[in-house]
C-alpha cells in the first residue's frame, strides 16, 4: 500500500492517503483482465492525505540537510 502513494505522486504530484491511491493502480489491473477497456473514462476520487501516515513512511536520507 504505500507504493501506491509514491506512484501517484511521481505521475500527478498528490500525496493521497495509501486507500485512495490503491484506485490509482485498480483501472490498470481491470484493463488487463478486460473488465474496463483502453477508450472509457474513469474518474478516481482522493478524500484522503497520505500526510495522515507520515509515520508508515521511511525517512529519504537524501531529503536531510545537515
Amino acid at each position: 500500500m504505500i507504493v501506491c502513494p509514491k506512484k501517484v505522486g511521481a505521475a500527478e504530484g498528490v500525496f493521497p492517503a495509501p486507500e485512495g491511491a490503491a484506485c490509482y493502480t485498480a483501472p490498470k489491473q481491470l484493463l488487463s483482465a478486460g473488465q474496463i477497456r483502453a477508450d472509457e473514462s474513469i474518474v478516481l476520487f482522493n478524500t484522503g492525505t497520505g500526510l495522515k501516515y507520515l509515520e508508515d513512511y521511511p525517512p529519504n536520507p537524501a531529503a536531510v540537510r545537515s
